[in-house]
């Protein structure tokens, strides 16, 4: 086997801050795509920055989780979004490392390949529960769902692909439960999305999002037992809608942009922010946070 010309991390962390530049620059874009841009998957492949965990057997540097991640920071730093398309698609390296030989031999026939996946744990505790307690739960992992009549309730659990059409659907459908599993924050800014994009509030209200009843659970089978407590009801109260987790009448929901890396951020009390000014200031992640501060570190040596 011919050796692999392995690049230093700095080089590798050099390369990542550079990609991390363009991405700023085009966090915008990406933002309204709602995706990150062909042109900067194709930036990080030609910087190798997918071979970072990739064996050296098929082409790879065979570094640790230790290098991808300081790389994937470094992305991240510049635009969340991109950060994390680039540790889904590098961590992926890794697990294809894990399978059989003759596995990696198939994938990496072609060394440039990538792979990605989604993991869904709350949605599976849901279903494999669910069925226990007597509800027939339909996985939909592949294209849309189609609410039918006689359905207790939809639960969205995608991480963002497809959220607002499927919402939409279930909402305008009737269903009696609609779940949305994100954090509230998140939650904030579908709701705000989708008001933009006509939906009235009286159906935005339904969205019971983070989804299930508040009982402070923390694992996937916790999160689970919350959200199907929540169809119970309906399903008893004879698939009347369940409790709005947001009252009519209450605010709408704003959205301010992190100036470091121009995404929507709801501007709520659980987004992380801070006070400049008197202004209070939101961001998507610690890294724009940081960024922020450091900027204001060197505005005030310069004074």
């Amino acid at each position: 086997m011919a050796s692999i010309d392995r690049p230093e991390v700095s080089e590798l962390v050099a390369r990542a801050r550079e990609i991390a530049g363009v991405a700023r620059e085009r966090s915008r874009a990406a933002e309204a795509a709602r995706r990150v841009g062909d042109d900067m998957i194709a930036r990080m492949r030609q910087a190798d920055l997918f071979r970072i965990m990739q064996p050296q057997a098929y082409g790879g540097f065979e570094y640790g989780f230790d290098v991808m991640v300081q790389v994937e920071a470094t992305i991240a730093s510049g635009c969340g979004s991109t950060g994390w398309v680039y540790g889904l698609l590098a961590s992926q390296q890794w697990l294809i490392g894990c399978l059989s030989k003759q596995a990696q031999d198939e994938i990496w026939s072609d060394r440039s390949a990538l792979s990605a996946g989604t993991y869904t744990p709350i949605a599976q505790a849901v279903a494999r529960i669910g069925v226990e307690i007597g509800l027939d739960i339909v996985e939909v992992h592949d294209g849309a769902p189609e609410p039918a009549a006689g359905d207790l309730g939809l639960l969205v659990a995608t991480h963002g692909r497809d959220e607002l059409a499927l919402l939409r659907r279930a909402l305008e459908s009737g269903v009696p439960y609609v779940g949305l599993v994100a954090s509230r924050p998140r939650g904030t800014g579908v709701r705000a999305e989708l008001r933009s994009d006509g939906v009235s509030d009286e159906l935005l209200d339904r969205i019971d999002v983070p989804a299930g009843i508040d009982i402070g659970a923390r694992t996937p089978g916790e999160v689970a037992v919350s959200i199907l407590a929540r169809l119970v009801a309906a399903r008893r109260a004879g698939g009347g809608a369940h409790e709005p987790s947001h009252r009519p009448g209450s605010a709408a929901p704003l959205v301010a942009i992190d100036p470091i890396c121009g995404m929507s951020v709801a501007a709520v009390a659980g987004t992380l922010s801070l006070e400049h000014e008197g202004e209070t200031i939101y961001f998507c992640c610690d890294g724009c946070l940081h960024q922020f501060e450091a900027r204001l570190e060197q505005a005030s040596g310069r004074a």
